[in-house]
């Protein structure tokens, strides 16, 4: 990252943190590259710079943003604790109200520093409040003339206008929505159109479901209840819509739900419902009176040794249906969580078998050309896929794709994708035959579901190479063993509508070999989460390109599970290699 201050400074950040460069000496003062130092230390790189007019710089790092005073080298760094909805900070943009906005990998984020300098406070903004997607790239942002702040993210660009953010004033409503006692619902006309219910003695154990009537981004909604004559304190519930109590000793008790926006703004009368736990029948007045007589009648001594008596018989059985119920409730959350379980792992074998049953049994067979492919699966079944066709007079079409999402929904996108493809592997245009996949995908209607895809066509010595969204092709040349990258630019299908792509031409000439991957060598996860990166993977091919290409394959394979350190797969692995004849 590299930034010019107000007064002209020259601020550059790289992997060992923030240079300040002097003009006048030609001299470097480098900051955040200590660390031994608690605030500075794990940060790897610095993502985006800014200066403030008052001489304050804010770095994005991966590990949060970092607030330097150059004059005093203090230094604070804020985390996602602090409030941020994610600590990989990339890009930095300030407001004309002195606000800093930050992208990161989990949406937007408005910091507005205190007045002293010590703290600052945090809104978070993510897709449901209508950014592009919840992650952003690193050097993709812009201040406009207009004061318009644009950051650019996976699935396209969001502009904010700071000027017209503003909270939502509108405090919700809140509806009580269902009452359930021992796990049973009650019928509307029993407690809501009274407001109130009456529960027997050993009826203690009931649920309030209740919602606030904000539908706005409604995820973000808050709520806070507490059973007055119980609770002695609001219960803060966060998002969660349901308040359960046990064991309520019978009184007379209301119960009371606030909510909030998903900008904070509290409807602090909510709603309220009386709930009654009557008292068991030894409790009641008439029993009290005739207790009292009983004790007249029969003498102090054995009117006591008669009441502790039924006393403790009585918290026996409660003691022993209380036990009874936790019991039966503890088994029940045992085997409904079992249930998930095996839900969950019959879902993930089927979403593989699925994957699997999609990618080719075997390599074409071309003369003058070698093909070699690998495919691993991460360990949540991926979307990765690949697929070949040779045409009569011997032309060679390979395509590898990732679908978004895991699971059987990214294998739908997939067959739809292989089905159009084995339909016209050799069509007139390859930028044509991806306009019309993405068509046919949008026309699908699957929400959040897109698709990236690369397709190669070989003739000869010919090659054309098109690609939606998928990371560039890279040619070894075994004439001179460089690394050529094509690098094709076009948004994956299914993301934007009627954005064109197009597709480039180049020629192979013997021994060269070409690398279809991906972004699953590329963004394999490293030491302290830092990607392996394109430059690392492109100079990773270019040593194994001369070897047979089953061998090389291996080799970057190889390479890719050493740079994991041997953890689990986070992403799917796909590579596909060609290589002509000598």
């Amino acid at each position: 990252a590299v930034h010019e201050g107000p007064s002209g400074t020259l601020w550059a950040g790289t992997d060992r943190g923030i240079n300040r460069l002097d003009r006048a000496t030609g001299r470097f003062t480098r900051f955040l590259d200590d660390p031994s130092r608690p605030e500075t230390a794990g940060i790897a790189r610095v993502y985006g710079l800014w200066e403030a007019p008052d001489g304050i710089v804010w770095a994005g790092t991966p590990r949060g943003l970092v607030r330097l005073d150059p004059a005093t080298g203090a230094v604070k760094r804020y985390r996602q604790a602090d409030g941020l909805p994610n600590e990989s900070v990339y890009s930095i943009l300030a407001d004309d109200a002195g606000s800093l906005w930050v992208s990161t990998n989990r949406g937007l984020a408005r910091v507005t520093p205190s007045a002293d300098g010590r703290n600052a406070s945090f809104r978070a903004f993510d897709a449901l409040d209508g950014l592009q997607s919840d992650e952003f790239n690193g050097g993709s942002f812009h201040r406009g003339p207009s004061g318009t702040l644009w950051f650019g993210g996976i699935l396209g660009v969001t502009g904010v206008a700071p000027a017209e953010v503003r909270n939502d004033p509108f405090a919700p409503p809140v509806a009580l929505l269902s009452f359930s006692k021992l796990g049973r619902p009650l019928p509307a006309s029993e407690w809501l159109r009274p407001g109130s219910v009456v529960l027997g003695p050993r009826e203690g154990f009931f649920s309030v479901e209740f919602s606030a009537l904000a539908f706005r981004a409604a995820a973000k909604n808050r709520y806070a209840w507490k059973l007055e004559g119980l609770d002695e304190d609001w219960v803060n519930a966060g998002t969660r819509r349901r308040a359960d109590y046990t064991s309520v000793p019978p009184g007379r008790y209301v119960f009371r739900v606030k909510a909030a926006n998903k900008d904070g703004v509290w409807n602090e009368d909510g709603a309220t419902l009386k709930v009654v736990v009557q008292p068991p029948w030894w409790k009641t007045p008439a029993a009290i009176g005739t207790w009292i007589l009983l004790l007249a009648a029969g003498g102090v001594v054995v009117s006591r040794l008669e009441k502790r008596r039924v006393l403790g018989k009585e918290r026996e059985r409660s003691q022993l249906v209380e036990a009874e119920l936790r019991a039966h409730a503890a088994e029940a959350q045992a085997r409904a969580v079992q249930a998930e379980a095996a839900r969950k792992t019959a879902e993930l074998e089927e979403a593989r078998a699925m994957q699997l049953s999609l990618l080719p049994r075997e390599t074409p067979r071309v003369p003058g050309f070698e093909v070699a492919a690998l495919a691993r699966t991460a360990t949540e079944v991926g979307g990765d896929t690949w697929d070949w066709a040779v045409g009569p007079d011997g032309a060679l079409a390979l395509v590898i794709g990732d679908a978004t999402g895991h699971g059987v929904r990214a294998g739908t996108v997939v067959s739809v994708m292989k089905g159009l493809f084995r339909g016209d592997p050799f069509p007139g245009h390859l930028g044509l035959f991806l306009d019309r996949a993405g068509r046919v995908l949008r026309d699908l209607g699957l929400p959040r579901l897109h698709m990236a895809l690369a397709v190669l066509v070989v003739r000869g010595g010919e090659a054309t190479f098109a690609s939606a969204g998928m990371p560039p092709a890279w040619i070894f040349r075994a004439a001179s063993g460089d690394v050529e990258e094509v690098l094709v630019p076009g948004a994956p299908l299914g993301a934007l509508v009627d954005t064109p792509h197009s597709s480039v031409s180049f020629r192979l000439g013997p021994g060269d070999v070409v690398l279809l991957s991906s972004d699953g060598l590329a963004e394999s996860p490293g030491p302290g989460g830092e990607p392996l990166g394109y430059t690392r993977a492109k100079e990773l091919f270019g040593e194994a390109a001369p070897l047979p290409p089953e061998e090389a394959l291996a080799e970057i394979a190889h390479r890719e599970e050493e740079w994991r350190c041997g953890r689990p797969r986070e992403d799917d692995l796909t590579l596909v290699v060609v290589r002509r004849a000598s």
